[in-house]
């Protein structure tokens, strides 16, 4: 005669292969649009975006990561072998992808330049940071991390390259010599609306580019952006000249 216990564990192992192919479906699905969200964050990248969000792709990584223990710990109770090995094969490709792309955020983590730009307090204004003068001091301070001190017309000379990948932070250095961070980072257009027009009390940085110019004869790389308030950016519309901007700097093309 069947007990009851035993006819709940009879039948909760009829339904558990379909559980698992279940679980299998959702980390399929998952797996899908994380092979969506890597297409346009690559082909974001390929245009030079101004701005990338990865966060989606992360969310996603740890559902798929989530269901892939879940797939491994549920499947092991199955009777039959070829079920169990069906489910595992199912669950191979996106298995394999997690992993890329994890070990490919680790690599960007491990490869990135570290790089703080320290500006005077009360600067607003188009920033220069040029890259790859021999006669100006390195940038350097440590393993993959780098210091840039921006002048009082917003010059910053160094000679190291323009690093290829690199997370930025950007400070204001106070009279007394301590730096405050700025909390703001605006990659796009600032809608021009009477309230961001009346904005003087949230200071940030302001579309980062990188590019190529100078005097007649002299061509310099750079990183260029803005700082300021909300209502200073929207104020400022003239346009910037490099050359001009450089004439205190001669050595920047003295080589």
């Amino acid at each position: 005669m069947v007990t009851r216990q035993q006819a709940r564990i009879v039948l909760s192992m009829t339904k558990l292969p379909s559980a698992v192919w279940g679980l299998t479906a959702a980390n399929i699905l998952i797996a899908s649009l994380v092979l969506l969200n890597l297409f346009g964050l690559f082909a974001a990248l390929a245009v030079l975006a101004p701005e990338v969000n990865d966060w989606p792709l992360l969310v996603l990584i740890v559902i798929g990561l989530v269901l892939v223990a879940s797939v491994i710990i549920a499947s092991r109770r199955l009777q039959s072998r070829k079920t169990k090995w069906a489910v595992w094969a199912a669950n191979g490709l996106p298995s394999l992808l997690y992993g890329l792309v994890v070990w490919w955020f680790a690599w960007q983590f491990y490869a990135a330049i570290h790089e703080q730009i320290i500006i005077p307090a009360g600067f607003h204004g188009d920033v220069y940071v040029i890259h790859d003068v021999p006669a100006a001091s390195s940038s350097v301070t440590g393993w993959h991390r780098r210091t840039v001190h921006v002048d009082g017309e917003g010059i910053a000379v160094v000679s190291d390259p323009i690093a290829q990948l690199s997370n930025t932070v950007y400070f204001d250095q106070m009279t007394d010599g301590s730096l405050r961070k700025i909390r703001f980072s605006w990659y796009s257009t600032i809608p021009d609306t009477p309230e961001n027009r009346a904005n003087n009390r949230d200071r940030g940085m302001y579309f980062p580019r990188t590019g190529g110019g100078g005097p007649t004869g002299c061509t310099v790389q750079f990183e260029e952006f803005y700082i300021g308030t909300q209502a200073q950016i929207l104020a400022d519309k003239s346009p910037d000249d490099i050359a001009a901007r450089l004439a205190s700097h001669p050595q920047v093309c003295a080589h």
